[in-house]
């Protein structure tokens, strides 16, 4: 926790696979604060060329499309499974859809864009 923004940089850009388990253990309808809202990281992974492999709740499971951005799993064994079923080929393919979609739908351009046609309505 609390890297800095270097460390947290490198560590996206050196990493091929990036696991995310907020919400795994968690009722999501008791509980709903505690699973992911958006996805925040998960972007920041797929944006950085990570294929990223996220518990199935919350924002991810709105975010991720799977097999072509990223991955969802429900369980850990789930996780792995998914994991094994991965080629090699896909790998490349998987982490440069899941770039250009966190760009196309999370970059500052398109947040600014975004907000200008709320604020000039």
């Amino acid at each position: 926790p609390n890297v800095s923004y270097d460390e947290l940089v490198s560590l996206y850009e050196t990493s091929m696979f990036y696991w995310h388990f907020t919400g795994l253990g968690v009722n999501e309808r008791e509980h709903p604060e505690r699973v992911e809202h958006l996805g925040i990281t998960p972007l920041e992974a797929m944006a950085a060329r990570a294929v990223v492999c996220c518990f199935a709740a919350g924002g991810p499971r709105e975010l991720i499309e799977q097999g072509k951005n990223g991955f969802l799993f429900t369980s850990e064994d789930e996780l792995i499974s998914i994991m094994k079923s991965i080629k090699p080929e896909q790998i490349k393919e998987i982490a440069q859809y899941g770039s250009s979609y966190a760009r196309a739908h999370f970059s500052y351009q398109v947040f600014k864009n975004s907000l200008l046609k709320i604020i000039n309505t």
